[in-house]
């Protein structure tokens, strides 16, 4: 990511790795240590990627038993700290937060979902000295109600010259802490959804005990049907049963429905939002995703549509947390826009908000990935294309909702880097428009 973005050459990077191998150290300080790497461009860096909050982290009070979450050898290792925890999920602070290894090994140590956050360096060393290494009165450490605190006088930097200075950041972890409970606090999926999915994943399970599964909650059985019928499917002829729909739609396209249903049931009012537009784009955006995937030969690409109706959800969530505050942020702003908007007002952004509610009710990979980076598809690792059918998806929508002049022939040129990654001429992308634009007529038609 760093040579992509420029920041360093090829081949400054296997210096630092030999470097690495030789005298150990990490990477990004092997990096800083040989004159490769500014340190203050790789907080910005890093503070600029999609998702990756950032913390004050030693304005903040840590509770005593998070500390004791997690060991103090792995802790001091990988200068890692725990911050927050909340039900199942442990909030942590990083100097490096895109570490998907260390994240795997503490997830597999404490059995908890870990949600890494940016902090500086030097503020992690800091911490680590007074959370786990030192137990010295004279220095102000000082417990209260179980509560271990920094002192206000910990504000230093650890000397040598890789050490990386402070985030440039006006995001406090308070407020990014309070979202994350928030979103926690949000219900949880509807039973029927979690019964399906289970059914689905025994391969023993047959249509009609899915049929029978949904068939018990009839509003869930309703959507599933009107969205079996939209135009995005095209079936020639009308579908008027959970029966036929799950025959027609197949066992995991029948869960990416009645999964994308069940999320439109909830998020459906509140005065400060416009749900109704945002859910017609969500569906021009699905429609236009299931489109691209038949292009692509995959007709029957299972998440795919709940993957395109889904990309935005962070927006609704975050309309329903915090209305009076997201309803400042015009909607018909361009995505940056918005984004740099939400992270200002909340420390998060709509695509890392929505993964972390997709995260807490367990959604697949194949879901989560495209909601957290359709923005930025190639920092996908699990579910790539699916992420940049989904972009393409939201970039289609986008142009025929937002009013932002983009006909389908300027998107061929803001669009060519996913179009090449998902080997899709302009001529093909035309097609994928004017058949998304047939279809969203006919939905209004009906």
């Amino acid at each position: 990511m760093l040579v992509r973005s420029e920041l360093i050459t090829p081949n400054q990077l296997q210096e630092a790795l030999e470097k690495q191998r030789a005298d150990g150290g990490k990477v990004v300080e092997n990096l800083i240590a040989l004159g490769h790497l500014d340190s203050q461009a790789f907080v910005r860096f890093l503070s600029n990627q999609r998702g990756v909050a950032s913390i004050d982290l030693l304005n903040y009070m840590i509770p005593a038993e998070v500390i004791q979450l997690v060991d103090r050898d792995f802790a001091l290792k990988h200068e890692i700290l725990p911050i927050d925890k909340m039900g199942k999920h442990l909030t942590v602070g990083m100097a490096c937060p895109l570490d998907e290894k260390t994240v795997g090994e503490l997830e597999s140590q404490t059995g908890l979902k870990v949600r890494p956050l940016l902090v500086s360096m030097s503020d992690i060393r800091v911490a680590l000295e007074n959370y786990y290494k030192v137990e010295k009165p004279e220095q102000e450490s000082y417990s209260i109600e179980g509560d271990l605190r920094l002192p206000p006088a910990a504000k230093v930097t650890t000397p040598g010259s890789a050490s990386i200075g402070l985030v440039e950041s006006s995001i406090k972890f308070e407020k990014v802490v309070h979202l994350i409970r928030e979103i926690s606090s949000l219900p949880a999926l509807p039973e029927t959804v979690h019964q399906v999915r289970t059914a689905m994943e025994n391969p023993d399970t047959s249509t009609q005990e899915i049929a029978t599964i949904i068939g018990h909650d009839p509003s869930l059985a309703a959507k599933v049907v009107s969205l079996a019928n939209s135009a995005a499917y095209g079936f020639t002829h009308k579908i008027d049963t959970i029966e036929r729909a799950t025959a027609l739609l197949g066992l995991k396209e029948v869960y990416s429905v009645a999964l994308a249903s069940a999320v439109i049931e909830y998020f459906t009012e509140g005065a400060h939002f416009d749900h109704k537009a945002f859910w017609k784009r969500s569906m021009i955006g699905a429609t236009a995703c299931k489109l691209i995937a038949k292009m692509k030969g995959n007709p029957d690409a299972g998440s795919v549509f709940a993957a395109g109706l889904m990309h935005d959800i962070g927006r609704a969530v975050l309309a329903e947390i915090a209305p009076k505050q997201y309803v400042a942020i015009d909607q018909l702003l361009p995505e940056d826009a918005v984004i740099d908007l939400e992270n200002e007002k909340f420390g998060l952004a709509h695509p890392e908000v929505g993964y972390l509610l997709a995260d807490g009710w367990g959604l697949p990979e194949d879901i989560k990935e495209p909601i957290r980076f359709h923005h930025d598809f190639q920092q996908a690792q699990h579910a790539q294309e699916m992420v940049a059918t989904t972009a393409l998806g939201a970039a289609i929508a986008d142009a025929m909702t937002r009013g932002n002049g983009l006909a389908a022939d300027a998107l061929i040129e803001e669009q060519s880097i996913l179009l090449e990654a998902l080997e899709i001429d302009g001529e093909q992308l035309l097609e994928i428009y004017k058949a998304t634009e047939a279809a969203v007529q006919a939905e209004e038609s009906k």
